[in-house]
C-alpha cells in the first residue's frame, strides 16, 4: 500500500510513515460521516456550543503537545503556533459557538412584486450534510479544524484531506475533538495524496479548498459534475530563503 513520509523540514528527519487512503477508504470515512451527521443535525446550537467550549479548553491544555506536532512537521517557531493557530483556534471557537444561532435563524422576507404582498415568506437554514475540506501545509491545524468549527455549528459532518507534508496536525485536532465528547465520525481526517482529494470530491455535499490556483481549478471542474457547491481560496507557492 502508498504511504506518506511526514518529515521535518528544517532537518530532513523523518517523523513518521503513514497509510495512505485509497478511493474506497475515502468513500467509507464519508459514509460514517454521512451516519454521524444525521444524528448531530438534529442537535441544539446551545448542545453543540458546550462541546465546542470543552473543545476550546483541550486545545489550552494540550497547547505544548499541539506546538511540538506542528513545529515538528512545518519546521515554524513554537511563538507562531501558539499566535496564528491556538489564538485563532479560540478565538474562532468562541466567535461560532455565540453567533451561531443568530447568523442561521430563520429569517422573514418582505416581497417586492406587488402580487406576492399577500404571501409569507420564510428564508431558512439546512445543514448541508457532509463537508469535505482540503488544506495546505501553511496553516495545518487553522486550515483545517478552523474551517471546520462553522461547519459543524451548522450541524453538518467534516472530512478532512490535509496536506500529505503536514498531516499531523489534522490528526491531532480530530483526535481531541473526539476527546471533547464529539459524535464518533463527525469530524475524520483521510491521509492522502491527489488521488485522496479527488475521491474526497466524488463523495462529499460541498467541498471547501484552500491551495493553488491549477489545483482549484481541477476541483471546480470535477465538482461541477456533481453540482455541489465549492468554496475555493486560491493563491500560489510562496518561496522563503532562511538564512544562516
Amino acid at each position: 500500500p502508498q504511504t506518506v513520509i511526514v518529515r521535518n523540514p528544517a532537518t530532513l528527519e523523518k517523523i513518521t510513515e503513514l497509510p495512505a487512503a485509497q478511493p474506497h477508504d475515502v468513500a467509507s470515512t464519508v459514509a460514517r460521516a454521512r451516519i454521524a451527521q444525521q444524528a448531530w443535525a438534529k442537535t441544539s446550537f446551545t448542545e453543540r456550543a458546550k462541546l465546542f467550549y470543552k473543545l476550546r479548553d483541550r486545545l489550552l491544555d494540550q497547547g505544548d503537545r499541539l506546538a511540538d506536532i506542528m513545529t515538528g512537521e512545518t519546521g515554524r517557531p513554537r511563538a507562531e503556533v501558539y499566535g496564528n493557530e491556538l489564538f485563532y483556534l479560540c478565538d474562532a471557537i468562541g466567535s461560532w459557538a455565540k453567533h451561531s444561532a443568530r447568523y442561521l435563524s430563520a429569517k422573514k422576507i418582505t416581497p417586492s412584486f406587488p402580487l406576492l404582498k399577500t404571501k409569507r415568506v420564510i428564508s431558512t437554514y439546512a445543514p448541508r450534510g457532509v463537508i469535505g475540506i482540503i488544506s495546505p501545509w501553511n496553516f495545518p491545524l487553522t486550515l483545517t479544524l478552523g474551517d471546520a468549527i462553522p461547519a459543524l455549528m451548522a450541524g453538518n459532518a467534516v472530512v478532512i484531506k490535509p496536506s500529505e507534508v503536514t498531516p499531523l496536525s489534522a490528526m491531532f485536532g480530530a483526535e481531541i475533538v473526539a476527546q471533547s465528547g464529539f459524535p464518533e465520525n463527525l469530524f475524520q481526517v483521510v491521509i492522502g495524496g491527489a488521488e485522496a482529494g479527488e475521491a474526497l470530491v466524488d463523495c462529499v455535499d460541498m467541498i471547501a479548498f484552500t491551495g493553488s490556483i491549477e489545483i482549484g481549478k481541477r476541483v471546480m471542474k470535477r465538482a461541477a459534475e456533481r453540482l455541489i457547491p465549492v468554496g475555493l481560496e486560491l493563491g500560489g507557492k510562496d518561496p522563503m530563503i532562511v538564512l544562516k
